[in-house]
Formats: structure tokens, sequence, C-alpha cells
């Protein structure tokens, strides 16, 4: 497996303009939408359409380049978030 440290961010911040100003950015909800309900439906979960903009608002805060953490901190203890999270991989399916 090969990979690099990204340190300017840069492939974080094309995903977030992607998935934000893109031409595909409103099918990339769509997507993600149908994907989620697909595996909500195993356990019976169903979004109220507020619980759905929170959740799109979660994703695009992960793919987002902005340091996470308290901002009384020094700036070497902010960090940005891991994109690892299983939602964000399913937006590549």
């Amino acid at each position: 497996m090969w990979g690099f440290h990204d340190r300017l961010l840069t492939l974080r911040k094309a995903l977030h303009e992607f998935m934000t100003r893109s031409q595909y950015a409103r099918p990339l909800w769509r997507r993600w939408r149908w994907q989620l309900t697909q595996t909500n439906k195993q356990t019976g979960l169903q979004y109220s359409a507020e619980e759905w903009e929170s959740e799109w608002a979660n994703v695009l805060r992960l793919a987002s380049s902005i340091p996470r953490g308290n901002k009384t901190e020094a700036s070497e203890n902010r960090s940005t978030t891991n994109i690892v999270d299983s939602r964000v991989k399913r937006l590549s399916n």
C-alpha cells in the first residue's frame, strides 16, 4: 500500500470543493442519502428532514480542511478530522 502525507491538505480541499461546489454535488448527496437509507432499513431507522441535513453537514465537515479542536488551544494541538469515516467511504461507491 502506498501513501503520502498531505501536509497542505490539497486532497481534502479538493474533496470538499467537489462535494460542495461541483456539478456532481447534488447527485452525490442523493447517492449518499440512498445508500444510508438502504443501510438504515436493516435497523428500521428513519431520519427526519432536519436529521438528513445535519448528517450531510457532518459529512461535509469531515471533508473540510478547517482544523478541529478548542480555539483556545495552541495551534499545534488543533488537527483535522480523519476522513476514513465509513460514510465518506460510501461516497466513492
